[in-house]
């Protein structure tokens, strides 16, 4: 009887309180204006994960409106020499240098460097697999993190005027 009270008791303060659980994601509604509207031209520095992010976050279009310009730059910086001349910490610097343009207008509607920076650790010289791959999830994470910068200014700006109209 106790048992069966307390099952009740658990299954109905259960029920309650997931009352307003909503399992579908909610972003606001702030879709990507730039998702299969944007042909994308990049220069610079090659990366070959980049071209992933890019059909990720912009899509494909047979008839596109926007032309994204992405000129992409690196500087390493030896943030910790050790004695021996050895490096410690290599610090990499990402810039990133974004022109969205209008095709049907032909005029700029945003500009924006966004920069990207993060540290690595270096191993001993030759190939070290965990020092490769770990390089390699940092370059994910910065352009992710860049792109979605990106996607937040564009989410802010009105992308049907140019940036020299009034």
């Amino acid at each position: 009887m106790i048992f069966r009270f307390f099952s009740i008791l658990s299954i109905l303060f259960l029920v309650s309180s997931c009352g307003q659980i909503d399992f579908i994601y909610n972003n606001g509604n702030k879709i990507n204006p730039l998702k299969n509207n944007t042909v994308v031209k990049k220069s610079g520095l090659d990366i070959p994960i980049l071209n992933s992010y890019i059909s990720q976050y912009f899509g494909t279009s047979e008839l596109p409106k926007f032309e994204m310009y992405i000129v992409l730059n690196e500087e390493k910086t030896k943030s910790s020499v050790e004695t021996n001349q050895s490096v410690s910490t290599l610090r990499y610097d990402l810039d990133f240098h974004y022109q969205l343009k209008s095709i049907s207008k032909d005029c700029l509607i945003f500009e924006k460097k966004i920069q990207s920076t993060f540290s690595v650790t270096p191993k001993s010289s030759g190939f070290n697999f965990g020092s490769d791959k770990s390089l390699e999830s940092k370059y994910e994470l910065a352009i992710d993190e860049n792109f979605n910068e990106l996607i937040s200014y564009i989410l802010n700006i009105d992308i049907n005027n140019c940036k020299n109209e009034n």
